[in-house]
């Protein structure tokens, strides 16, 4: 049993916000670039720095034909300081109009955010298609078999300020003495069960013929015996 439905909006969710990001970004650097190509390019000075609470952002002045021009760059670094000289590109019908040399970055940096994003997303359902597909081709000509239930593992993977966890389990073939071990996919929902008072049912595995290695840990039908176990404990006491 595990929150798939959640956590494929929450992927779908990184990829939208990836595809914006990617799209502004380029949109944002394509626009640099045309822009660069009728500009002008000519030397500017940093006259000040305003800071705004964690901000800061640089004014800048330059001249066009005897008359000065500036204002306030969309791009920040560290390395600037009053007094700097710094290359800026200015449209020739409006020096009003015009962008620092390291402007593109910033749209880049956007995009390449938006990119990672979207490969995020993508990585999951294609993730998620892959163990389906190897699933139903397991379940559907592989070999079922039963383990021992071993523990409840915490997992590698936090979303939400919530981690999963793997069920482990364990089975040993009687004709070759062969001991193998197998780790579920991520789980985020758990039913209620207790180990020390309740018995474990066996956890059914799905395996390839001639390679365990390629193996479906069934956890719901494991859960699915436990709830129903569960709810004979309680009929039974309710009927006692």
């Amino acid at each position: 049993m595990s929150n798939e439905k959640g956590m494929s909006i929450t992927f779908f969710i990184f990829i939208l916000f990836g595809v914006l990001f990617l799209f502004i970004g380029v949109r944002q650097y394509r626009a640099g670039v045309n822009f660069r190509r009728v500009a002008v390019e000519t030397t500017a000075v940093i006259t000040d720095i305003v800071v705004r609470d964690d901000s800061r952002s640089a004014i800048v002045m330059f001249e066009v034909d005897g008359e000065e021009f500036g204002g306030r760059l969309s791009t920040w670094h560290a390395g600037m300081a009053i007094g700097q000289d710094i290359t800026v590109f200015y449209h020739p019908n409006n020096p009003q109009n015009f962008l620092a040399s390291a402007d593109h970055s910033g749209s880049l940096m956007f995009a390449f955010i938006g990119g990672i994003f979207s490969l995020i997303g993508v990585g999951y359902f294609y993730k998620q298609y892959r163990r389906n597909s190897l699933a139903n081709s397991l379940i559907a000509s592989g070999k079922r078999i039963m383990a021992t239930f071993i523990e409840m593992r915490t997992g590698n993977t936090t979303i939400n300020h919530q981690t999963c966890c793997n069920l482990i389990c364990e089975y040993r073939d009687e004709m070759t003495g062969n001991v193998y071990v197998f780790k579920s996919e991520d789980i985020w929902e758990l039913p209620p069960f207790d180990r020390e008072h309740q018995q474990i049912p066996l956890v059914p595995v799905y395996v390839d013929h001639y390679d365990y290695s390629k193996h479906y840990v069934a956890v719901d039908e494991f859960f699915d015996a436990i709830e129903a176990q569960s709810y004979i404990a309680d009929y039974s006491q309710r009927v006692g």
